[in-house]
């Protein structure tokens, strides 16, 4: 008697079990995932530049978060090389070091189909960009764009700005603009006295 009472409560569990997973995927329809999918294509991540981690010269930091664009509870995101620790689904900032990253995007519906996948890149910031030597310089000239991503020693950046810095020449430019008049008297003093010595000499050789 107990045992049939066991089997009868068994039974009644496993179809309301069945009952409930029906009632779970019954909006798994190819509609529904066209939808989700779509909707996915537009989830954009959100992140900000912090600065360098504290004590630490070298690791940049930035805030990550993602913008799920009406998805919330209906997705989730796994961070698939694992570099951020306990990462699960953040729509709220997470702090994150400078690199590149891979995030899996899955449905909680239609157990779990995977909708995308996204690659994001957090550049380093580069540091050189903020040396004086820059100024001015940061769209024109590529080592001293603020995210530039090559690889810069300080020898390498010394040298580099002697042998190409053109605020050099683009100040001898403005220089001789700027004070044309100067320039040009300059010149014309210049050849008069040129012009006079060579005439004294001339007639220091006839009187000779």
């Amino acid at each position: 008697m107990i045992l049939m009472k066991k089997i009868g409560l068994f039974i009644s569990f496993l179809l309301c079990y069945m009952c409930f997973m029906d009632s779970v995927y019954a909006s798994c329809t190819n509609e529904d995932i066209a939808r989700v999918k779509e909707l996915a294509k537009n989830i954009t991540p959100n992140y900000e530049f912090v600065g360098n981690k504290d004590f630490d010269e070298v690791t940049q930091v930035y805030d990550l978060s993602f913008d799920f664009v009406g998805l919330d509870g209906e997705i989730y995101l796994t961070e698939v090389n694992h570099k951020i620790a306990d990462f699960y689904n953040s729509s709220e900032g997470v702090s994150v070091d400078a690199g590149k990253y891979k995030f899996d995007v899955y449905y909680l519906g239609c157990e779990g189909i995977k909708l995308r996948t996204m690659d994001i890149e957090l550049k380093e910031f580069n540091h050189y960009s903020s040396r004086s030597e820059c100024e001015g310089l940061k769209d024109t000239v590529d080592i001293c764009g603020e995210w530039y991503q090559g690889n810069i020693t300080d020898e390498y950046f010394d040298s580099f700005m002697k042998k190409n810095n053109p605020k050099k020449f683009k100040f001898d430019i403005n220089f001789i603009v700027e004070y044309k008049w100067y320039v040009i008297s300059g010149f014309g003093v210049i050849a008069i006295l040129g012009i006079v010595i060579m005439i004294r000499g001339i007639k220091r050789n006839r009187l000779d």
